[in-house]
């Protein structure tokens, strides 16, 4: 079998151009979906994740979490702000002024 540099200009070329209709041969065909089989797995896990809310249940843990979420950080950030109002004043500071304003 001769290479492909090892062959003429014109050999080449329909060598070249025979390739170039293979691949777009290739790429015209629309994929094949029905051979393919679905893992059963992948399948379960769609339907759960889809379905997440039907299977839901309040117990001490999702109570737990949902209460830290919704009051406890909240709160922290809430705190931290109340504390922190009015101490930073960052705009229209000149050299010698001080960031600190308490």
């Amino acid at each position: 079998m001769q290479r492909l540099w090892e062959l003429d200009t014109t050999s080449r070329t329909s060598h070249l151009e025979s390739r170039v209709k293979a691949l777009d041969k290739l790429l015209k065909q629309p994929p094949i979906l029905s051979e393919m089989a679905m893992d059963p797995a992948l399948v379960r896990l769609g339907n759960m994740v889809s379905n997440r809310y039907k299977y839901f249940r309040w117990t001490k843990r999702t109570a737990r979490i949902t209460f830290v979420y919704v009051a406890i950080i909240p709160a922290i950030v809430g705190y931290l702000g109340y504390q922190n109002d009015g101490l930073w004043d960052l705009r229209a500071k000149r050299r010698g002024d001080f960031i600190h304003e308490r």
